[in-house]
């Protein structure tokens, strides 16, 4: 307010705006004294006295300040939005007030719609150094955080919304909704979204409802009375079918909620990944879900309506099948997701739900953007930064912007120059790779009935429990490895540095096809004349994760792999990574004076690769 006292006059934008907000109190006025219609002065003076409380600094001048009227009206609004939100977030009574002269702000676009009018003012009016000044810092912030500084996710698993369904179809008397089959779900579904008449009775959800249900349909209500600006996407956990989708649809639209959260289904099993782009295929030829599917404001959506947005899950998908299966499986419902986006002419938004540990999803983030499927990075992506690697990565803000710098290059790289199509042998060869692999993981995890045991008593998964981190609950239902959540899972192995989940599966599989005379097709340099970039990227880059990890599982079995893939010529480029990773680890974790080690390396330059491995056993025995 203070740098705005000293511009000129105002557009005719303000002007407008200070009419309309001195007629609202004209009309109050009026109705509350019961007189005539009052001059334009008498009417500023009145709005000016009326927003006097609003300012802290109220000069007594005998002129309007237009600038200071507006920011008043918008400071006022401000205090009500605050008022709202408490009240709200305590559960207190709020009652919209429709004649106030200051009502709470509903969207960020109102905000900034106001701050706006005065930005361009100012430049109409030759004072454009002051609109350049704090008024366009705060018109960044309004525009960067918004009302609520930032969106949250609402996440709940498709089961819950299924038990809303069936508890509300008996109370009606249609039967059990969890005994329909999908095709009935989905045309129930679909003609209630049609429908105008409520769906819900108050009776159920008051009297009859269980509290698990009532909790879920207490957040639709939280939404419908919050409004949807504060909130990004409904992420379904454990998508399954396209009637997990419609389902929340439903609940959104019977709660009263005005403008839909976009519903992000979540594909997490390696069953599930396989059944994504059948599932997604349905709901767009769904005739009312193909209808109501628009571009959210937050989300960029460049040359493409409508919009829909895909999680895909690394975590749980590692822990059912293994990391090599379910990097694949992952790979291949992308390449399936996009030919239903150009098909349907939707733009498919993923949504990457990456862990910070290897057998989570981690890894280098450069080469895994690269590494995905033609077509799926279309200048936009979205992934997780879970807690455990936050800090790591956004910790300082070098460190952030370093991060921001890898991010932006490898999405611009990915979608200026996306990979060519992978040849039909590389598919046979990863598909034949990732069966056996699978196969492997799941006899050893899932069949052998010993292995519960050995995981509850090699790894801290008990005490683990305990802790109040991680997913919470620990498990979705009671059961055995299957009903364990990932993180849980993985971060027990992660303790016991045995990373097993990461590497079981993945020696089968290679071994086979080595012994199967299939030695060539796994080698790179012959794939990658047929496939170009995208094979060198992909093999390189999971090769060096898998090899990583061997490391930190034990240093000597490291160097064994290092040599062995050195042998067969799977990767040179893979070869070279794992050279340098041993280097920096000889470093960091010996107490070798540099200059010896350089000295060493210098002068073994020649037989550097049989020199370094034996050097590495010898500080290995030592």
């Amino acid at each position: 307010m203070w740098d705005l006292s000293i511009a000129n006059s105002c557009s005719s934008e303000i002007e407008e705006e200070l009419e309309r907000l001195a007629g609202r109190v004209n009309k109050k006025r009026t109705n509350n004294a019961g007189g005539g219609k009052q001059k334009r002065s008498e009417s500023h003076a009145a709005l000016q006295a009326m927003m006097a409380p609003s300012d802290f600094y109220n000069p007594q001048q005998e002129s309007c300040e237009p600038y200071r009227l507006v920011l008043q009206h918008v400071r006022t609004r401000l205090s009500a939005t605050v008022k709202r939100a408490k009240a709200l977030s305590q559960e207190l009574p709020w009652k919209e007030d429709p004649e106030a002269l200051s009502p709470p702000y509903d969207k960020t676009c109102d905000l900034a719609e106001d701050l706006m009018r005065i930005y361009k003012s100012l430049h109409k009016c030759g004072d454009g150094i002051i609109a350049e000044a704090r008024l366009k810092a705060c018109l960044w912030r309004v525009h960067t955080f918004g009302l609520s500084l930032s969106r949250l996710d609402i996440r709940q698993e498709s089961s819950r919304h299924m038990d809303v369904f069936d508890e509300l179809c008996s109370y009606l008397g249609l039967g059990s909704y969890k005994t329909w089959s999908e095709e009935t779900k989905v045309q129930w579904l679909t003609n209630e979204l049609h429908s105008k008449r409520p769906l819900l009775p108050r009776v159920f959800i008051e009297q009859v409802a269980t509290p698990p249900v009532k909790e879920v349909l207490d957040v639709f209500r939280m939404i419908s009375e919050v409004g949807s600006q504060p909130f990004g996407a409904y992420v379904i956990s454990m998508t399954t079918d396209a009637s997990d989708v419609l389902a929340v649809r439903l609940l959104q639209k019977e709660a009263g909620v005005k403008e839909h959260l976009r519903v992000v289904p979540l594909f997490e099993t390696k069953l599930d990944l396989e059944n994504a782009p059948s599932v997604m295929e349905l709901l767009f030829r769904n005739s009312w879900y193909s209808s109501n599917l628009s571009s959210p404001p937050q989300v960029p959506n460049v040359g493409w309506q409508p919009h829909q947005e895909v999680m895909l899950g690394y975590s749980d998908s590692a822990k059912d099948a293994g990391r090599f299966a379910s990097v694949w499986c992952l790979h291949k419902a992308q390449d399936a997701l996009v030919g239903l986006s150009k098909q349907f002419n939707i733009k498919i938004n993923l949504f990457h739900g990456r862990g910070g540990s290897v057998g989570r999803g981690g890894g280098p983030q450069y080469l895994a953007t690269l590494s995905q499927p033609a077509g799926s990075v279309q200048g936009w992506m979205r992934v997780t930064v879970q807690g455990e690697v936050i800090d790591n990565l956004f910790g300082l803000p070098s460190v952030a912007s370093h991060t921001m710098e890898r991010y932006t290059t490898s999405v611009l790289t990915a979608t200026l120059t996306p990979p060519s199509e992978p040849s039909p042998e590389f598919r046979e060869t990863m598909q034949c790779l990732s069966e056996t692999s699978c196969a492997k993981y799941r006899q050893i995890v899932y069949e052998d009935p010993e292995f519960i045991e050995y995981f509850r008593s090699g790894t801290p998964d008990f005490e683990l429990k305990a802790l109040n981190l991680g997913s919470r609950p620990s498990k979705r239902k009671q059961g055995g490895i299957e009903s364990l959540r990932a993180i849980p899972w993985m971060f027990a192995w992660t303790q016991t540095r045995l990373q097993l989940p990461v590497w079981l599966g993945v020696g089968a599989a290679l071994k086979e096809q080595i012994d199967d005379g299939k030695l060539e097709q796994l080698q790179v340099r012959v794939v990658y004349v047929q496939t170009y970039a995208y094979t060198y990227i992909y093999i390189c880059a999971h090769l060096c994760i898998h090899v990583y990890v061997s490391m930190r599982t034990d240093f000597y079995t490291y160097t064994c792999i290092y040599a062995y893939i050195y042998k067969y010529a799977l990767c040179m480029y893979t070869s070279t990574y794992i050279y340098i990773y041993i280097h920096i680890y000889i470093c960091i974790h010996t107490y070798i004076p540099i200059c010896i080690y350089i000295y060493i390396y210098i002068y073994s330059a020649h037989i550097r690769h049989v020199a370094l491995i034996l050097f590495c056993v010898c500080i290995r025995i030592y």
